[in-house]
């Protein structure tokens, strides 16, 4: 009777063939003392090993931790480099960082419901507190007034005593320049006034189109104190080096002598300023320039002077004057876009 050939690679056979490294899993766990730890890594070629010993080359590269049974109990994550650490440290500021917006923004909404109880509200109060800055800009430029006058008699006097023949003294001098250094000066303080305006009109704006959104409430359909203001941003204009600031300056003062119908009565470095208007049609401008204190770069600030400092300075703003200062800032940034517009 011929016999059956054995089947080659039995299935019972393939079933009990067994990794190496699980081979050498089962014999460690069974031979580890108590209070041994075991270990898996892997090894440069990528292999995987079982060790109640970490070589310290594998140690930054991460391993397991594993209970005598062989079960995982902890992952060791491999070393960060310097360059995710740094990136985990930009991303950690990041956060932070939106998070204290988050929280001002909270932290405002609560501050508008709490304090206004209407858009209206909130506009009264703006105007209030330009109305209060309008009052103190008025103030200077009424000694401004007094010091342009105050030049001019002192200039006459200087012309007497060249008319006559006589030298103009040292003192005059001195009083004529500390004079018109005082209405720089002056007009310094006027210039950051406006900003300080300009600032309070947008911050408001912001917290007005906030309070819509919160309250969902309109707004008013006429804002009278933004009708009648002109925005600093049009009459004062930044220049970012001396380069700049010069070519600004020579342009501010061609604009000032093609719209003033005044003529200019003190001309300095800083400073080009007409006579004081006499009728509510005259257009008299005055122009400073502003450096900061490095001397690279400044401001180029345009203001309109009034025949009387008192009552609503919007007064002082017919339509032409307005025009004047509405189109400085284009005029002198991009003359040639200001040209061909409208």
């Amino acid at each position: 009777m011929n016999q059956m050939p054995a089947p080659r690679n039995p299935a019972w056979c393939r079933a009990t063939v067994w990794p190496l490294a699980a081979v050498g899993l089962l014999l460690l766990t069974g031979s580890l003392g108590a209070g041994e730890q075991l270990y898996r890594y892997i090894d440069d070629d990528g292999s995987v090993h079982y060790s109640d010993k970490i070589p310290p080359s594998i140690v930054p590269r991460g391993h397991a931790e594993l209970a005598p049974t062989g079960v995982t109990i902890r992952r060791v994550d491999r070393a960060k480099t310097r360059e995710e650490l740094e990136r985990e440290q930009e991303l950690e500021r990041l956060r932070d960082e939106a998070r204290a917006l988050v929280e001002a923004h909270q932290a405002q909404n609560r501050m508008l419901l709490e304090t206004f109880r209407s858009i209206d509200d909130m506009i009264m109060v703006r105007d209030g507190k330009i109305a209060s800055i309008d009052v103190a800009i008025q103030v200077i430029r009424r000694n401004i007034r007094s010091q342009q006058d105050q030049v001019r008699l002192l200039r006459g006097d200087a012309a007497d005593l060249e008319r006559s023949g006589k030298p103009v003294s040292e003192q005059l001098d001195i009083d004529i320049a500390a004079t018109e250094q005082s209405i720089h000066v002056a007009l310094a303080e006027i210039a950051r006034r406006e900003q300080e305006k300009q600032a309070l009109m947008d911050s408001f704006d912001e917290h007005i189109e906030r309070f819509q959104t919160l309250k969902n409430s309109p707004r008013p359909a006429v804002d009278d104190r933004k009708l009648t203001q002109v925005q600093a941003r049009d009459f004062l204009l930044g220049c970012r080096d001396r380069a700049e600031c010069d070519l600004y300056w020579e342009r501010a003062k061609r604009y000032l002598r093609q719209h003033a119908t005044l003529p200019v009565e003190i001309s300095t470095p800083n400073l080009e300023m007409t006579r004081a208007p006499e009728s509510r049609e005259d257009i008299s401008l005055t122009l400073s320039r502003l450096d900061n204190e490095t001397g690279e770069g400044g401001i180029i600030f345009l203001d309109l002077q009034c025949r009387r400092y008192s009552g609503d300075p919007a007064l002082c703003r017919t339509d032409s004057r307005s025009g004047v200062l509405n189109r400085f800032r284009g005029a002198i940034a991009s003359p040639t876009t200001a040209q061909n517009g409208p």
